[in-house]
């Protein structure tokens, strides 16, 4: 079996506050808006974000407003009730997030003048159902209408896409789904600096699909098929962490919460001949142990190579957990025996 390759890529979301002219008011400064500034991101754009959620926070400490939804018009995010930059000068704080509180689903989101934190967030279980969770601070004052007070948006989880190959064609190799096993699923992120405390808890995060995968020569992603007739395209969005990896020699059965990624296969020889599982048509995980340093912000593509080998039997299933799947690579020896002669023939008669 080749040991799985990765790549990584960063990418941040920029996003800008600028003020409008507004009068109407002489007791307050400008009308708070904001817009987007260019931008490269993952999965949450510029182009497809369009509301977040945003706390001012004055130099006394007290909300000037709190978690209000911005909603994308034209180049900018409003508010049907507008807030204006303090007359005084004075400067707010700002901590802003995407998507709303109910999707982000936490234990709690508090943003005051003393705390900013995300509390007992976990992602999904069903990777489909995954968000991109985006978080921003910055600060401005009235002196900021011109150009805006800038808020930069950041990644706060670790993005991940699991693809497959094999250049061998004497197997035949169907993907109808994937796993990522035993990772860190609750933890708690501080907006003030964007770091995370994890928990203890570990989950498993999977997604399976309706028309399966081919596997060939050409690398080709997992998370992209057909399920109930809609097309899913959903990379995994998981709490950044270390990765202990599942222990396949001493702990087949992982007791000790080792990761691995699985993927639902089913394989057979190019002729047709059963393979894995042992039912004809029926489909079982099998597993490998990743070890990696997931850091928030990045993707990392794990590239799992079937040519010389399919991994181990994934531990939840009974019986052969941490098995390898495939034996070992069938090959032969030779010997050519001598010529020998047969003394018995009679002679022919001519």
């Amino acid at each position: 079996m080749k040991k799985y390759i990765y790549t990584a890529a960063f990418a941040i979301l920029a996003i800008v506050s600028c003020a409008k002219d507004d009068t109407k008011d002489v007791n307050k400064g400008r009308k708070i808006d904001f817009r987007v500034a260019t931008t490269r991101a993952t999965e949450t754009t510029t182009d497809n974000l369009n509301e977040i959620w945003v706390t001012a926070i004055g130099e006394n400490g007290n909300a000037h407003f709190s978690k209000v939804q911005f909603t994308k018009e034209n180049n900018y995010f409003v508010t049907p009730n507008a807030y204006y930059w303090p007359s005084d000068g004075s400067d707010l704080k700002f901590y802003a997030f995407a998507p709303s509180e109910e999707l982000i689903g936490a234990e709690a989101l508090t943003i005051d003048g003393t705390t900013q934190l995300i509390k007992g967030f976990t992602p999904a279980s069903a990777i489909k159902d995954q968000i991109d969770l985006i978080v921003a601070d910055g600060t401005g004052n009235k002196d900021n209408s011109a150009n805006g007070a800038e808020l930069v948006f950041d990644h706060a989880l670790t993005q991940v896409e699991i693809r497959a190959y094999s250049n061998n064609t004497g197997y035949k190799h169907l993907v109808k789904g994937v796993r990522i096993g035993k990772v860190v699923s609750v933890g708690d992120l501080n907006l003030y600096d964007k770091t995370w405390d994890l928990g203890t808890e570990k989950s498993t995060y999977e997604i399976t699909y309706d028309l399966p995968i081919e596997l060939n020569a050409e690398s080709q992603s997992l998370m992209d098929s057909n399920v109930a007739g809609q097309q899913i395209n959903r990379n995994a969005m998981i709490i950044p962490q270390k990765l202990t990896p599942w222990d396949v020699e001493n702990d087949k059965d992982n007791t000790e919460d080792g990761s691995y990624l699985s993927v639902l296969i089913n394989i057979t020889t190019a002729d047709g001949a059963v393979v894995f599982p042992s039912t004809e048509g029926e489909y079982e995980w099998v597993a490998f142990p990743i070890s990696e340093e997931l850091v928030r912000g990045f993707k990392y593509t794990f590239n799992m190579d079937f040519t010389n080998g399919s991994g181990y039997v994934d531990p939840t299933v009974p019986g052969t957990p941490g098995e390898e799947v495939l034996g070992g690579k069938i090959q032969f020896t030779h010997r050519i025996s001598d010529w020998t002669s047969d003394f018995n023939i009679p002679d022919i008669e001519m």
